[in-house]
């Protein structure tokens, strides 16, 4: 009988530890914050935007918005910068930055609107550089010049007719040098 008990008592200890529950372990993802820009060094090549199909576009004939980079094809501390739409940008994510800017950024847009100084020309990358560099204007810092990947600084005024963009003036503490490519960036 002491045998037979000892082997009972044995099988439901077994039974008792391995019947609990299991531990599941499941990765962690890290959580995002989705309202601050993310800080990147931009990489670009050069190219030349030509007129699209934009179904944002007017029909009406506007005048393409020529950004020239620097002769040297860096911003150096101390020089002025300003925040625009890089090229070749999925319309998905430009639009949903625009939001952002214009929305939980604070953003000054009243100047893209239809009657607005900067409102042509009438495309949403336009739209979206406007928007982004007054983004930038209010947040000074390199790294407020992303929206996730979809814009890039500058360092010569894209400024056009009565649309004028305020520029930030680098101090010599800031270690922010942006790459640019020599080629015209065309805004249409």
């Amino acid at each position: 009988m002491d045998k037979g008990f000892r082997l009972v008592t044995s099988l439901l200890l077994l039974s008792f530890f391995f019947s609990g529950t299991k531990a599941i372990t499941e990765p962690i993802e890290e959580e995002k914050d989705i309202t601050t820009p993310l800080a990147t060094n931009p990489t670009t090549t050069p190219t030349t935007v030509v007129p699209n199909s934009d179904s944002d576009a007017s029909a009406v004939a506007t005048t393409p918005l020529t950004i020239p980079s620097s002769p040297h094809g860096v911003a150096y501390p101390g020089d002025q910068s300003w925040c625009v739409a890089r090229e070749n940008v999925a319309k998905m994510a430009l639009q949903a930055a625009l939001d952002y800017a214009c929305g939980i950024g604070g953003a000054d847009c009243s100047e893209i609107q239809e009657g607005g100084n900067c409102y042509n020309p009438n495309s949403l990358r336009a739209h979206a550089s406007f928007a982004f560099n007054s983004y930038y204007q209010k947040n000074p810092i390199p790294s407020s010049c992303n929206f996730d990947g979809t814009a890039i600084t500058i360092s010569a005024d894209p400024s056009l007719g009565s649309c004028h963009f305020p520029s930030t003036r680098l101090s010599q503490d800031d270690s922010f040098f942006s790459s640019e490519s020599t080629s015209p960036l065309i805004i249409q």
